[in-house]
């Protein structure tokens, strides 16, 4: 099965689609962030819905992009109180409140098929999935109180729900800091809970270290899907490759937690942040396998009018990543699964 598909190759394969979806009619029960159709059942259906296959038509006009630093941003992007990233300090600052042991989420297998990845035209790789599957546990403290933050007491009723994934992407250099320090990239796995009929979105960050250029197993089974298409494409994984992103987590599961928002427009805040205090491990040749999808990012050329839909590409991109933001008056806090220990990694 070819896996990236032009307008052509999409039309040549018309009938076979329509045969795909007949034989596959069955009710799509996958990642809260596909939406626009009830048979998606693997990797060319995502490609195939309209919002992604026109990915594979050209370039348009990206939404925004990381030009002017996110000066240009509107809205929240400005304005806000509660904006990611920011700065996380050492897991032994004294300013940590540590979660109670009974209030902390439940790690478990989390993995993927019937997978597509995206280039978009905003400088990002993202992974999306027909059949996620995931054993995550979120704790909610007093009905409403995601993740047991906010100098929750021990003895605040807890209720645990298993969340929705919507996708996987990276951002290159990390987007947090660590005491000031940057990592090469940073993982984000964007999950989401309902409570009282309201969508929340809790992400989960992981930092991506170069330090010891050793390659990571789980980013080099991803890493052909970026690879093979120059801009922005929507590109079908095979249905039997599986992507196993628990393996792509740190072993040992200590995390910060801070309510924030998220880091491309429209910056959208009451998003609940958890951020592994261990990095995994990455090679150079995979960071800079990132950094090359992102250096086909697009904007509208200075010497056309916004009528032409011309784009240029911008010369020297290479990161994706938000400056930090100002942290305010939100409290970090510190959660230490007992399977981490005493989190001395």
């Amino acid at each position: 099965m070819k896996t990236a598909y032009s307008s052509a190759k999409l039309a040549a394969n018309l009938t076979f689609i329509a045969c795909l979806l007949l034989v596959c009619g069955m009710a799509y029960g996958g990642s809260a962030g596909l939406k626009d159709g009830a048979n998606i059942t693997n990797g060319l259906d995502i490609c195939m819905e309209p919002k992604h296959e026109a990915l594979n038509r050209g370039a348009a006009v990206p939404d925004f992009n990381y030009a002017s630093n996110g000066d240009d941003w509107p809205g929240l992007c400005q304005t806000g109180q509660q904006q990611s990233p920011i700065d996380l300090p050492e897991k032994t600052n004294s300013t940590l409140k540590k979660i109670p042991a009974n209030q902390l989420i439940k790690f478990g297998a989390v993995n993927a098929t019937g997978n597509a990845v995206l280039r978009r035209e905003i400088d990002e790789v993202e992974i999306l999935s027909a059949k996620w599957a995931n054993d995550f546990s979120i704790p909610v403290c007093g009905g409403d109180n995601i993740g047991c933050l906010d100098g929750s007491s021990d003895s605040a009723s807890v209720e645990y729900f298993s969340p929705s994934i919507v996708n996987m992407h990276f951002h290159a250099n990390s987007e947090h800091t660590r005491a000031g320090t940057y990592y090469g990239a940073e993982a984000h796995l964007v999950t989401a809970i309902t409570l009282n009929g309201k969508q929340r979105l809790v992400v989960f960050g992981t930092w991506m270290d170069i330090e010891g250029n050793k390659t990571n197993e789980f980013f080099e089974v991803v890493r052909p899907y970026i690879d093979q298409s120059n801009g922005a494409a929507c590109n079908v994984v095979p249905d039997n490759v599986t992507f196993n992103v628990s393996n792509f987590l740190p072993s040992n599961k200590t995390y910060y937690a801070y309510r924030g928002s998220l880091t491309t427009p429209p910056c959208t805040e009451g998003v609940t942040w958890i951020v592994f205090n261990n990095p995994v491990q990455m090679s150079v040749p995979q960071l800079k396998t990132i950094y090359k999808s992102n250096s086909y990012t697009s904007q509208p050329c200075s010497n056309t009018t916004q009528t032409t839909n011309q784009l240029c590409n911008i010369l020297g991109a290479r990161t994706n990543n938000r400056v930090l933001q100002n942290i305010f008056d939100r409290t970090i806090e510190l959660g230490v699964p007992a399977s981490s220990g005493s989190a001395s990694n």
